[in-house]
């Protein structure tokens, strides 16, 4: 059982297991979710070592302090995720669009994203973002498209819509329309009934999102090693090609196209200023890289804490990064702080906006970010 779960999970040896639990519990704590522990075998196994009880220990005081914190989020991304959308499309489109991004590229884009469900777009307590990134609102009604177009104006933020956002209207006479498509994003478009490759390059026109991309790389699908494919035996890999049917094209003379598919020529990013006030990104397939959101996030005005494209949770009082390879890493901060390492109980600055480290492959640090004249209670 335990030989299963070691090469699955490849956690192989206790560095493995305690990286992995700080990875989990800095997520835990960033984001302010709930998570427990529990050794689901008979007499224990699984934490029964003395190293997993002096972390959990080490983590229970570390999680004391930072309740004690005043945890109101500051995040500059929002994701917007639609239940009913889940009913109207296939496990294909919803495994592609919102599963395989929120659990294999958002913690990877180097800031912290909050995420909602739309309705809460009407809810006047949700705070502002820069960036909202609708990754499944196929399902809206008029009166819905209108609140969440009112909520990013209102903001100033840029919009990213992933393939189909708003297509289906249950209430209309005509459910299916990219004429719902355009009241929501102000794009024109087309649908076309045909089976399309989602594979493109930044081919199009030159412009500050797409600048730092290799031009020959392939974007548009899921192409991210996974580990922890407990059901599986197939390929990490080659069983996630995506396709899209329809297809969706942005046929607007006002909009400016920053990549093409690479099969048909077809427009696969765009961006335009929406008649509604607000900048609207079109992103035509179905998957989106971790660096392809970083990079709108950047444009958007969005605090990035890392390039690396590696795993970060971050809110007002910490940092966590876990880390993918062996070498010098680079975090940088929203304002002056005196980062401390939480298990290490050491300061790698004071009153600084970056810190600069070593950390080798498969490493955890968590950061106290402490302001001011506070001090860390050691």
């Amino acid at each position: 059982e335990n030989r299963y779960f070691m090469d699955r999970c490849q956690i192989y040896d206790m560095t493995d297991s305690i990286n992995v639990m700080k990875r989990e519990f800095g997520r835990t704590i960033c984001e302010d979710v709930q998570a427990w522990w529990f050794d689901q075998l008979i007499g224990g196994r699984r934490y029964k070592y003395p190293e997993i009880y002096d972390l959990i220990s080490k983590q229970q005081a570390i999680a004391h302090e930072a309740y004690s914190q005043n945890r109101v989020k500051k995040s500059d991304i929002a994701l917007i995720f639609d239940e009913e959308s889940m009913q109207s499309v296939s496990f294909q489109t919803s495994r592609d669009t919102f599963e395989l991004f929120r659990n294999y590229e958002m913690a990877r884009i180097g800031a912290p994203v909050d995420q909602y469900y739309h309705n809460d777009m009407a809810d006047p307590n949700m705070p502002s973002y820069k960036l909202y990134i609708f990754v499944n609102t196929y399902l809206l009604s008029a009166e819905e498209r209108e609140i969440i177009k009112a909520k990013i104006k209102r903001d100033g933020a840029v919009a990213l819509w992933l393939y189909a956002p708003g297509f289906i209207e249950p209430m209309a006479e005509e459910k299916m329309s990219v004429e719902h498509m355009k009241a929501l994003t102000g794009f024109d478009f087309e649908v076309i009934d045909e089976r399309y490759d989602a594979v493109f390059r930044w081919n199009g026109e030159a412009h500050e999102i797409s600048s730092s991309f290799d031009k020959r790389a392939l974007y548009g699908k899921f192409d991210r090693r996974r580990t922890m494919m407990l059901m599986s035996t197939n390929d990490p890999i080659s069983r996630y090609d995506t396709y899209l049917y329809p297809f969706f094209r942005v046929a607007d003379k006002d909009a400016r196209i920053l990549a093409y598919t690479l099969t048909t020529h077809e427009p696969a990013v765009s961006i335009k200023e929406s008649p509604d006030g607000f900048i609207s990104i079109y992103y035509a397939s179905k998957c989106i890289k971790s660096e392809v959101v970083r990079e709108i996030a950047r444009f958007a005005g969005c605090h990035i804490y890392t390039e690396s494209d590696e795993v970060l949770y971050a809110n007002d009082n910490y940092v966590t990064l876990h880390c993918d390879s062996t070498g010098k890493k680079l975090l940088r901060f929203k304002e002056p702080c005196s980062p401390y390492e939480v298990y290490e109980k050491k300061y790698y600055g004071e009153g600084v906006t970056e810190i600069e480290f070593d950390a080798y492959l498969g490493e955890t640090k968590m950061f106290r970010l402490v302001k001011g004249e506070a001090t860390v209670k050691k």
